[in-house]
């Protein structure tokens, strides 16, 4: 995420099978300001808890047990998708 640039950021879709479990992360970087909600997506919709970065170089991580196979990927939103004031980047991975 851009700061100045950018409300929403999303990686691309990753496919996981049933049972694994999904390390999700975002890191806050300067000169953003604003705190960044995250989560786990599946076919446009949360599937996992909703997470928090605080501003300027907050960061937070999560864990999401896969229910079935698919594709899933990492959407966050600088001030839960009202500003651009945000910067950085997440991930998310097999744990």
């Amino acid at each position: 995420m851009y700061y100045g640039q950018q409300v929403f950021a999303s990686t691309v879709p990753v496919t996981f099978r049933a049972g694994e479990t999904i390390r999700y992360d975002w890191d806050n970087d300067e000169p953003g300001i604003m705190q960044v909600d995250f989560g786990v997506y599946k076919s446009g919709k949360l599937v996992s808890k909703r997470l928090v970065a605080s501003g300027r170089v907050g960061s937070n991580w999560g864990y999401y047990t896969v229910p079935t196979t698919g594709d899933y990927y990492l959407v966050a939103r600088c001030e839960g998708g009202n500003d651009n004031r945000c910067a950085g980047g997440g991930s998310i991975s097999k744990n």
